[in-house]
């Protein structure tokens, strides 16, 4: 499955899992309100609360508003785009309705996703016989593009930053910096540069300086 970077630094985010331990020992079996919902997106731009202790992103519902990766659309009667084949061309799909009367569609694959926001109305109507129709911009043509030749464009890469979270958790696991060092760099690095003011020691303050920025503030950026 497609590693979701906005969502492996939320998921961290202290904060966070305090809502949501507080939201599951308050709403359990209840539905979210509209108010808790607007609060939800506003706060932590999301449309619904995920279990952060769990990885796989495939039921994460981000904001229309800050996600990048997101197209609004409803149907019509006459057009050039079959709403079923644009809304069906993912590999994967998850569903969520929220706000009583819209519905966010999740396509997905290994290399990322694309948010197809919707009526509630329309989601049960999609059919062979209708069309989408939607407002254009930059992000909304690619995206569109993308799912019409059959395929959903990949999320950038964030491989070297996962290894500020992966310093992160050895730090949040109790590690000291030297012992992060160790596990990262080796123990011959370690005799040959370790000290007060060495740069090693330097990088891993830094590294950790960066991942709390992305956990705590910057993982909308990657929406």
């Amino acid at each position: 499955m497609y590693i979701d970077f906005a969502w492996e630094c939320l998921r961290r985010n202290k904060y966070y899992i305090s809502d949501w331990e507080a939201f599951c020992r308050y709403n359990a079996g209840r539905s979210i309100t509209i108010e808790q919902q607007e609060k939800l997106e506003k706060k932590w731009g999301l449309l619904r609360y995920e279990d952060p202790y769990q990885s796989c992103a495939e039921n994460v519902f981000w904001s229309e508003s800050l996600s990048s990766r997101s197209i609004r659309v409803k149907l019509h009667s006459q057009g050039h785009i079959s709403a079923a084949k644009f809304i069906n061309s993912g590999e994967l799909r998850s569903t969520l309705i929220y706000n009583e009367n819209s519905a966010c569609i999740k396509l997905y694959n290994r290399q990322g996703y694309i948010q197809i926001f919707i009526d509630k109305n329309d989601l049960n109507n999609i059919s062979e016989d209708n069309y989408i129709y939607m407002s254009f911009n930059r992000n909304a043509l690619r995206h569109i593009h993308s799912l019409l030749s059959g395929s959903i464009p990949p999320v950038p890469p964030c491989v070297d930053k996962m290894n500020f979270l992966s310093i992160y958790d050895k730090h949040s696991q109790g590690l000291t910096q030297k012992e992060i060092a160790l596990y990262f760099f080796g123990e011959e690095m370690i005799k040959a540069e370790w000290g007060t003011d060495s740069w090693l020691r330097a990088r891993i303050r830094y590294k950790l300086k960066i991942a709390e920025q992305l956990i705590l503030h910057d993982f909308v950026k990657y929406l």
